[in-house]
């Protein structure tokens, strides 16, 4: 399952970059993957390519409050998409958005109704 690094692992990448350490290194020591290391330092290095800690936690932390919060649907919901699904055979992007546009519900992505058990 995929998780965001936390302070205390940004701050060790920030320190072991400063040395010059490589990246395999670096996951080694931070007790993650390599892939883990490269995506961190894509995702959240500056437009000039530095990695700076601070930044790099604001940008995470802020992309984190951006996303969808996964939230249980309430039985009555669930109940109202298999309708959608089996009775009126509407793909999960139509009821998505039926959703968002008749009932102001922006909680349910298309992915989300995919993977819900009819």
């Amino acid at each position: 399952m995929y998780h965001q690094l936390p302070w205390e692992q940004r701050s060790q990448i920030f320190a072991l970059l400063q040395k010059k350490i490589k990246r395999k290194e670096i996951a080694l020591i931070v007790g993650t993957s390599e892939a883990t290391i490269s995506r961190e330092l894509k995702n959240n290095s500056t437009p000039s390519g530095k990695y700076i800690r601070t930044k790099a936690h604001d940008m995470a932390m802020q992309r984190r409050n951006r996303t969808v919060k996964n939230s249980k649907l309430s039985d009555e919901l669930v109940w109202r998409i298999k309708k959608y699904i089996i009775n009126d055979q509407w793909s999960p992007r139509q009821i998505s958005g039926y959703l968002r546009k008749n009932e102001g519900d922006k909680g349910v992505p298309p992915v989300h109704l995919q993977h819900h058990p009819q």
